[in-house]
């Protein structure tokens, strides 16, 4: 007897009893896997005839981002280093429920962009839309440029000269009054230090400057650390609002949905991008009580 659907809807039927009542989502590469994951290059469709612990039957491999990955049947995946000298030193084993969540178990060390894409391969095993952008972190962002330095006074001239030009000592209205003075070989007035009145100032007494102000405490984007892309930003000012986005891997998955709703509610959430939905929590997160 056929059951329609292809090999992965007859694997999934043996898996109902472990999965009762979930909802199915096709994996991105499609229900055969016969469609390439997004960005990957050398893209290859396996199968055999008696599935086993190893080979589920049917599976997908390529190499995205640089790295080899592996696509099961059985909603499970692989993520390796691309190597023609030898065996991986790392692995990553993606592990998903369908209608649910991923884990991963790592063997070695991978470096942090790796665990990025095993991610991106979990949503994909779920049924979620993935593109290339999803398997390589976004370039950091260029350093601002230098203020220029401000030109230089020659080393024997006055620091009143190096700033205005004029004698030290001296004000704008000053520097006339001497010139005239000079001209006339009289000597040049002395700068009046006196205050208003008349009266000199007390000792120790001069101009008092106000204390510095407190910093204001840090709110919205200036109290978490940017993400690596809009999602990864979003995921931490959700956190910081006190709910629950899952890992802050930049990606945008159920648990990031269901936070941004019970927050804003369905419909403002629904309506918003990614970028507007990080604008519209920094401002919330600053609202004053």
């Amino acid at each position: 007897m056929r059951i329609p659907g292809g090999p992965l809807a007859l694997l999934l039927l043996g898996l109902g009893t472990a999965l009762p009542g979930a909802a199915l989502a096709v994996p991105c590469v499609g229900e055969n896997f016969d469609q390439p994951l997004p960005g990957a290059t050398g893209v290859a469709r396996e199968t055999v005839d008696v599935p086993a612990a190893n080979y589920p039957g049917l599976w997908q491999k390529g190499i995205v981002a640089g790295y080899v990955y592996r696509l099961y049947a059985d909603l499970t995946g692989t993520l390796e280093a691309w190597s023609d000298t030898g065996p991986s030193p790392w692995r990553i084993d993606v592990t998903c429920r369908s209608g649910e969540s991923c884990s991963q178990s790592q063997r070695g060390t991978p470096p942090e962009e790796a665990s990025l894409a095993a991610a991106a391969l979990g949503n994909c095993l779920l049924g979620q839309a993935v593109s290339a952008a999803d398997f390589t972190a976004p370039a950091p962002a260029p350093a601002p440029a230098a203020a220029p330095a401000p030109a230089l006074a020659p080393a024997d001239a006055p620091a009143d000269a190096a700033e205005t030009g004029r004698p030290a000592g001296l004000s704008g209205g000053d520097s006339t009054s001497a010139a005239q003075a000079v001209a006339a070989g009289e000597a040049p007035p002395a700068p009046d230090t006196a205050p208003a009145g008349g009266e000199a100032p007390p000792d120790g007494a001069g101009p008092q400057s106000a204390p510095p102000q407190a910093p204001a405490t840090p709110c919205g984007l200036a109290s978490i650390q940017p993400g690596r892309n809009p999602v990864q930003t979003l995921q931490r000012l959700l956190g910081a609002a006190g709910q629950d986005p899952g890992p802050a891997d930049g990606l945008m998955g159920t648990r990031t949905r269901q936070a941004l709703a019970a927050l804003l509610g369905n419909q403002q959430a629904a309506a918003l991008s990614v970028e507007q939905a990080v604008s519209a929590l920094d401002q919330r997160l600053c609202r004053p009580e």
